[in-house]
């Protein structure tokens, strides 16, 4: 007999907490190895190309580490 979704759900909830948790993380462990780098790689890489349409566009510009920081503390209100 296969076990379905359902029944292994209503299972899996009368199981104490920490049960739970640790059957949730082994789960979701397996869900990051196979969905979400596909995702995220794909989602960034179509950010990247974006980014740098908008540079080379002038859309956008950059600012160096020592700007940012400058600006940073300035408005925290932090004299450095």
């Amino acid at each position: 007999m296969q076990a379905t979704a359902k029944s292994i759900t209503s299972s899996a909830l009368t199981l104490p907490q920490k049960s739970r948790a640790l059957l949730a993380d082994i789960l979701l462990d397996t869900l990051d190895k196979v969905v979400e780098p596909i995702d995220n790689e794909h989602a960034w890489i179509k950010e990247a190309k974006r980014r740098d349409k908008d540079m080379d566009s002038g859309k956008s510009s950059s600012q160096s580490h020592k700007e940012v920081m400058k600006a940073a503390y300035e408005a925290i209100g932090c004299k450095r």
